[in-house]
C-alpha cells in the first residue's frame, strides 16, 4: 500500500478529522465544523441588524423588511428571534423585523423612560407636550379733550313796585315835603350770559388682542438622516 508522503501530503477523496473545541488554538487541522462553530462564537450572530450602504443584500443577509421567510430555510435565524416580529402562517414561516423607514430605539427594559414597552413593539410618533406663550402690546391708552359752550339763553327782567313820593309824578321819584305818595314800577335787565366748559375724559383704553399662532411643519418630528438598508443576519 502507497502511503502519502509527511511533508505536504496529498488527500483523496473526502478526508475526516475530528471537530475540536472552538477553544482550540494551535496547528492541528480544523474541520469545517469547527470553522463554522468559530464562526458563528465569534462573528456576527444571526439575528443580528445591520446598515449597508449597497442596494445588494450581503452575502449571509437578508432585508429586514418585514417579510415572511421560511423557517426551515433559515433555521438558525428563526432559533435567534422565533415569532417575535411575527408568526408568518403559522405553521412553515415566521416574520423578520421591519425596518424600513423607522428610527430604532433601545429596548427601555425596565429604566422608566420608555415603560410599558416590550422587545419588537411598533411605536407611533408623538409629539411632547407643550405650550406656545403669545401677546401683543397693550397700546392704546388715551384722553380726548372736551371743549363746549351752554346755550345763551337766560335774558330776562324783573318788574319792582316801589313806593316813594314824587312830584307830580316826576322820575326819578324824589322824596320832598309836601309831595303825594305814588309807585314807580321799573325793571332791571340781564341774565344774557353763557358758559364754557373744559374738561379731559377718562384715560381708559388700554386693551389686548388675542394672538392666533398658525402651525407649521410636516407629519414628523425629525433629525437630520441618510437613508441605508437595513439587513438582518441568517
Amino acid at each position: 500500500m502507497e502511503l502519502a508522503p509527511l511533508v505536504s501530503p496529498a488527500f483523496s477523496g473526502v478526508p475526516t478529522c475530528p471537530t475540536a473545541p472552538t477553544t482550540t488554538n494551535n496547528g492541528q487541522l480544523a474541520s469545517t465544523a469547527f470553522v463554522r462553530n468559530v464562526v458563528i462564537q465569534e462573528g456576527v450572530q444571526p439575528g443580528e441588524i445591520s446598515f449597508f450602504a449597497g442596494a445588494a443584500a450581503p452575502r449571509g443577509y437578508i432585508k429586514a423588511n418585514g417579510a415572511a421567510v421560511s423557517r426551515t430555510a433559515y433555521p438558525e435565524l428563526f432559533a435567534a428571534i422565533g415569532t417575535t416580529y411575527g408568526a408568518g402562517n403559522g405553521t412553515t414561516t415566521f416574520n423578520v423585523p421591519d425596518i424600513r423607514g423607522e428610527f430604532v430605539r433601545g429596548l427601555d427594559d425596565g429604566r422608566g423612560v420608555d415603560p410599558g414597552r416590550v422587545l419588537g413593539s411598533w411605536q407611533n410618533h408623538l409629539y411632547a407636550s407643550h405650550t406656545h406663550a403669545g401677546t401683543t402690546d397693550t397700546q392704546g391708552a388715551h384722553a380726548h379733550t372736551v371743549t363746549g359752550s351752554t346755550t345763551s339763553s337766560g335774558s330776562h327782567s324783573h318788574t319792582m313796585n316801589m313806593g316813594l313820593n314824587d312830584i307830580a309824578g316826576s322820575r326819578p321819584a324824589v322824596s320832598a315835603p309836601g309831595a303825594s305818595p305814588g309807585v314807580i314800577d321799573g325793571g332791571f335787565g340781564g341774565g344774557d350770559h353763557s358758559h364754557s366748559i373744559y374738561g379731559t375724559s377718562d384715560t381708559a383704553g388700554a386693551h389686548s388682542h388675542t394672538l392666533q399662532i398658525s402651525a407649521s411643519g410636516g407629519s414628523e418630528t425629525r433629525g437630520r438622516n441618510v437613508a441605508l438598508m437595513a439587513y438582518i443576519k441568517f
